[in-house]
């Protein structure tokens, strides 16, 4: 049928009558929509929470327009519902729009339309409907405090266990800054500041900076250290303190349980969206120093975006780096064609390495790729992340898709070379009575700050060391034991043993290395 504006008459003669009559057909013809897509006018990704942005739904080839419906939808609530006031009875091409302005729960909401021609009760039934494809939406928006709040004093007895939590959630990833009472200033991707065992130096206001590119909150935390020759004089306020402790305990445990029970929540949305290339997770933990012990939680968060369809080529719906052993992974996911893929791993700024793949496979796969960064590079560590760029020549978009992922801290570390122990300034028997002292050598450690020395005496532990050097690259020290030898002290074995502690993250079990065993000869008084 090519004539869209007909008017058929019926002509009759009139029963028992020779009279004629004529009248018109109601016909309408109509015309499903060719197809339906959906896309941000003028605009790619992210966008920002609190800003204004238009959703275009076009609708290609429908008639007759009067009778067609759009309705836009984020996930599964309708938006809003549009039509035409257009007359127009043959198939056209209309484009409706919608303005939206996105909020933090938006991020990675699902928006897409739906044209629907309806034709009355004398047209097909259901109507006939057509729908979009869905976009996610990738929001930016500023930290928001995610721990419970605290008490305005936190009370603590010297000696004990000191955590301050500012956990806290943001698109992009917020970084935490600590000022500590003593106005130094801890900068790291970590939330949560451990003090071992306070002192009553450790009393004061501590602040958590917690920043993105979208703004910064400022949390403060007020803690009173109380001496333990107080306590032992006041027993009432000794237990009042203990049980104010018990509270902050449990509301530390509140805070834990509640950012286990986000990150359950978080693990739920991403198995949701799996399917739909949508979010991976994965969390590293790393210690700072012997004192402040700080863990945090990496985001890796998909970039999703629309592609042109003619250019044969999907850029990645996400981009992670992980770090095992002495490895760099980055993992590109659902990227086509991956020959056209160009991957670099970064140290900071430094580009380290490009990598790219001779698989031919045009279908969206992932794909992973390794780096080994040992001290052998001269890298002793710092931020690295790597970068995805999609490159499908002059024909291809220009600039061809980038994608980056998130920045990892990397503590790179390198067992001690050899353990050597001796006598310092002493050869010879050994006179009971007498101090000596016994010199554990580690050569070549990294970093230094993680080594544990142990003195041993037989199989016996004499006594535990560790540096508080902050140097990250690979150095050579000396660790001495000083003792004082007894009768039966006569033959025994001295050595040590150098062990690099990691933590869950780094390599298990730790690596040891263990010295030489020396053989020591006391002579008594007497036989002098």
């Amino acid at each position: 049928m090519t004539e869209w504006d007909s008017t058929p008459l019926c002509h009759y003669t009139i029963k028992d009558s020779d009279d004629q009559c004529c009248s018109d057909l109601p016909i309408t013809v109509y015309q499903p929509p060719d197809n339906v897509s959906i896309s941000f006018k003028n605009y790619f990704w992210p966008l920002f929470e609190g800003h204004n942005y238009t959703l275009l739904c076009e609708v290609q080839k429908v008639a007759p327009i009067k009778n067609l419906t759009v309705t836009f939808y984020k996930g599964q609530t309708a938006l809003e519902q549009q039509q035409s006031n257009e007359s127009n009875k043959k198939p056209v091409t209309r484009t409706f729009n919608l303005v939206i302005t996105p909020r933090e729960e938006d991020h990675f909401a699902q928006y897409w339309c739906e044209a629907k021609l309806e034709l009355g009760p004398e047209g097909p039934q259901p109507p006939p409907v057509v729908i979009s494809r869905k976009i996610k939406s990738f929001v930016y928006y500023k930290p928001r405090l995610e721990a419970f709040p605290h008490p305005d004093v936190i009370t603590i007895t010297e000696g004990e266990r000191l955590q301050l939590n500012c956990l806290s959630v943001g698109n992009p990833m917020p970084s935490y800054f600590w000022t500590l009472p003593s106005e130094s200033i801890h900068s790291s991707w970590r939330n949560l500041l451990t003090i071992d065992s306070v002192t009553p130096a450790d009393g004061g206001v501590y602040t958590c900076s917690v920043s993105n590119s979208r703004g910064t909150i400022n949390v403060q935390f007020e803690v009173k250290v109380e001496s333990k020759v107080n306590n032992h004089n006041a027993n009432n306020n000794h237990n009042t303190t203990n049980n104010h402790h018990n509270a902050t305990t449990n509301h530390h445990n509140a805070t834990t349980n509640h950012h286990n029970a986000t990150n359950n929540h978080h693990h739920n949305a991403i198995n949701h969206y799996k399917d739909n290339k949508s979010l991976q997770q994965q969390y590293q933990q790393q210690t700072d120093s012997p004192r402040h012990n700080v863990f945090h939680a990496f985001i890796v968060c998909s970039v999703l975006s629309s592609f042109p369809e003619d250019v044969g080529g999907e850029p990645p719906d996400n981009v992670s780096v992980s770090f095992v052993g002495h490895t760099l992974g980055c993992i590109v996911q659902n990227v086509a064609p991956v020959k056209n893929l160009t991957v670099t791993f970064y140290r900071g700024q430094t580009a380290l390495d490009q990598q790219f793949s001779s698989n031919a496979n045009k279908k969206p796969m992932t794909a992973s790729f390794t780096l080994d960064i040992t001290t052998s590079k001269k890298v002793s560590g710092g931020q690295y992340w790597c970068e995805a760029k999609l490159d499908l020549g002059p024909e291809g978009p220009q600039p061809p898709p980038v994608m980056s992922s998130q920045n990892i801290t990397v503590a790179m570390e390198q067992p001690p070379d050899y353990v050597l122990i001796s006598f310092k300034n002493h050869f010879g028997p050994m006179f009971e009575g007498h101090n000596y002292t016994l010199l554990c050598e580690v050569q070549k450690v990294a970093p230094i700050k993680n080594l544990t020395v142990t003195f041993y005496k037989g199989q016996t532990a004499l006594e535990q060391q560790q540096s508080n050097e902050s140097n990250k690259k690979p150095v050579t020290r000396t660790f001495n034991l000083v003792i004082t030898p007894r009768e039966e002290d006569d033959i025994a074995q001295y050595w040590c043993e150098a062990k690099l502690e990691l933590g869950p993250e780094g390599p298990q079990p730790p690596p040891v290395v263990i010295s030489q065993k020396i053989t020591a000869s006391v002579h008594c008084e007497s036989d002098n």
